[in-house]
């Protein structure tokens, strides 16, 4: 059953494999766009019990937390740019008495983050082995993290900056498949007569991409903004509208779930000094000791983003570092090599399948050696209108002796025009000793009644 489960699913990735597309996706730009966001959120919770019939039984507890984050989003023909600055507080009393015993847990936790990537672009015309466009890089994660408890207190100041060189560049191009997937439904009710024209579906595309990425508070102001400007352009190309054509567009502006994709080719070099204070102070010691670690990471990666098809895309990702540091707590002088092939299968727009097979290898001076193989697997099936399936399956394979890996970089993209995870999977070599393999998973299934 397996063997054949695996031929079917072979034979199926294949075939949409070889299905050509009539659209040239390396033509599509993504359009300019700059866009910015403050939001903020509170919660408190607390509880207080008085037991009559227990004299001298109390419980006390209290709760909340505080969060805000600032971001931006730009993209030009010459940037690309995420940033993010958060803030984020939490704390938790509780305490229980039943004389003459009493119990208290108390917990304080702070977090402040800067977090910025600024890819800058010198030259759209230059290339370097088919990739075109030279940029440079500077970006940098600045943290700060506060906690208290009843036993021990703590704070930790770290600073990571990386500074980059390369040629390519990445488009997101999710929107040009929404745009898509909706003339099918066009076509297949009649209501447009032909296919759209490559730049009539990359103006669809980037229209759908510019009205996503305006910030329209009210979220049903910016639906009826969004299907009214969508309307517009649809009315520009002759096509009626009528209830018919409304249910179509409304039905995939707002029930598609299409993968986020991109497409082109990136080279980067980075050189990625960090540094890291770490204050403690233990409640039964008056003597409040520290830590500093900093060191270095030098690296090259290529990023290669091909989508076959409505249907079919891949991303292949390579990286070779090596790092040096002057922390205890990790292995020092560690080179590692990382491979990712991902596919992304959409059958239609409301199911995703992924499925990205990693290899990562590391060595110490040459003379020990680590591994790591993953498989990931995330699947989002449509059934019908009333449910749906979701799940992963993640296999993952360790050898590691010598408790060899490299402290992974954490400046990190996080809009998900520019999700970065999908090129920088989760394969470092972790800090265990010796070899092991795990298996993870999880289904959810979603039934509306009525």
């Amino acid at each position: 059953m397996k063997r054949q489960f695996c031929i079917s699913l072979l034979f199926v990735l294949g075939f949409l494999s070889m299905l050509k597309g009539q659209y040239n996706y390396d033509l599509y730009k993504f359009p300019e766009t700059k866009v910015r966001g403050l939001n903020l959120n509170f919660n408190s919770f607390g509880n207080y019990s008085d037991f009559k019939l227990s004299p001298g039984l109390e419980a006390r507890s209290l709760r909340y937390d505080i969060g805000a984050d600032f971001f931006e989003f730009v993209n030009t023909s010459k940037k690309q740019k995420t940033d993010l600055v958060s803030f984020e507080n939490d704390y938790h009393y509780s305490d229980f008495s039943f004389l003459p015993n009493f119990e208290k847990t108390k917990a304080f936790n702070m977090k402040v983050l800067k977090n910025q990537i600024n890819r800058n672009y010198l030259n759209d015309t230059a290339s370097f082995l088919g990739l075109k466009g030279k940029f440079f890089e500077v970006n940098h994660r600045l943290s700060l993290n506060f906690n208290d408890d009843l036993n021990l207190s703590n704070a930790l100041a770290g600073a990571n900056i990386s500074l980059g060189l390369g040629f390519g560049r990445l488009e997101p191009v999710s929107e040009v498949f929404d745009a898509h997937f909706l003339m099918n439904d066009l076509l297949e009710a009649g209501v447009i007569g032909a296919k759209f024209s490559e730049e009539e579906l990359y103006e669809l595309a980037a229209l759908m991409a510019s009205v996503k990425n305006r910030r329209v508070f009210d979220f049903r102001r910016a639906n009826i903004y969004q299907l009214s400007e969508l309307s517009k352009w649809l009315t520009s190309k002759g096509i009626d509208q009528n209830i018919k054509t409304f249910t179509i567009l409304n039905d995939n502006w707002t029930g598609n779930f299409t993968a986020q994709r991109v497409n082109g080719k990136r080279l980067t070099v980075h050189i990625s000094p960090w540094a890291q204070q770490n204050w403690y102070k233990y409640d039964n010691s008056n003597n409040r000791q520290n830590e500093f670690s900093g060191g270095a990471v030098a690296s090259i990666s290529y990023v290669n983003a091909k989508n076959k098809n409505l249907f079919f895309g891949t991303e292949t990702s390579l990286r070779l570092s090596h790092g040096l540091h002057n922390s205890v707590r990790q292995a020092n002088n560690v080179t590692t090599m990382t491979g990712s092939y991902g596919v992304i299968l959409n059958p239609n727009s409301r199911t995703t399948f992924s499925v990205a097979p990693t290899i990562s290898l590391a060595t110490q001076k040459f003379n020990e050696y680590a591994a790591r193989l993953s498989l990931p697997i995330q699947a989002n099936y449509f059934i019908n209108n009333r449910s749906r399936i979701s799940g992963f399956l993640n296999l993952d394979w360790i050898n590691n002796e010598n408790v060899i890996f490299e402290r992974p970089s954490e400046v990190s993209e996080f809009n998900p025009n520019f999700r970065s995870d999908v090129y920088t999977p989760n394969s470092s070599i972790i800090s265990f000793e010796g070899s092991r393999f795990n298996i993870s998973g999880g289904l959810n299934f979603t039934y509306t009644l009525f």
